[in-house]
């Protein structure tokens, strides 16, 4: 369980450090576009209440990450 914790936080944070470092309306485009894939009301808002760092959403934000920057994730363990 720990080890699942820890790659989860890392996973959490290197989102956080690719999504730091794009420009503004890179930002906000990635935000739109992955509001856009979330189904239920649950999950937009509670993206729209913590971003990239919603747990409730962290396996969608993994996915959608990894498919917006092929490889993000590769020397997570």
């Amino acid at each position: 369980v720990a080890a699942e914790r820890r790659e989860r936080a890392e996973r959490m944070a290197r989102v956080r450090a690719v999504a730091e470092a794009r420009n503004p309306t890179q930002r906000d485009a990635d935000r739109r576009l992955f509001l856009r894939q979330l189904d239920g009301d649950l999950e937009r808002e509670d993206f729209a209440r913590h971003g990239w760092t919603s747990a409730l959403n962290a396996r969608a934000i993994f996915a959608f990450w990894e498919d917006l920057e092929p490889g993000i994730f590769d020397r997570v363990e």
